[in-house]
């Protein structure tokens, strides 16, 4: 692990908060006619970025995940839904979904804090020798 793994940390947890704030915005607004909900594109740039990484981790294990390393240019992007809307006002923020975003995202936030609190802790105990 090195520096570029947590630049993707990093990345992600922006994501995670930009993904947040969208969702609040959305549910702030559910009831504002021709509001169109926001949401946050960023797997797909990961995802995209892995495929045309020619670097990435090394795996031991044929059941390991593979470790994207990524290019500097996966920025996550907050993106208009202006899909069709079933109401009458216009309006395509759907309170159920969005809860559920809501949710998911929070899970994802989580796990990318404690990787880095993980990282972090083994930077620490490999400096201190496991001496607190």
């Amino acid at each position: 692990m090195d520096s570029a793994y947590i630049g993707i940390l990093s990345k992600a947890l922006n994501a995670y908060s930009m993904r947040s704030e969208a969702i609040s915005n959305n549910i702030a607004n559910v009831n504002t006619p021709n509001y169109k909900r926001s949401y946050v594109r960023f797997e797909e740039y990961l995802a995209k970025a892995n495929d045309e990484c020619t670097l990435k981790g090394a795996k031991t294990n044929s059941r390991h995940i593979d470790i994207p390393s990524l290019k500097g240019d996966t920025f996550p992007a907050v993106v208009k839904d202006n899909s069709v809307s079933t109401r009458e006002d216009g309006n395509n923020v759907n309170i159920d979904t969005e809860e559920v975003d809501s949710v998911k995202n929070y899970i994802n936030y989580s796990m990318i804090a404690d990787s880095m609190t993980g990282y972090f802790n083994s930077l620490i105990s490999g400096i201190t020798g496991g001496r607190k």
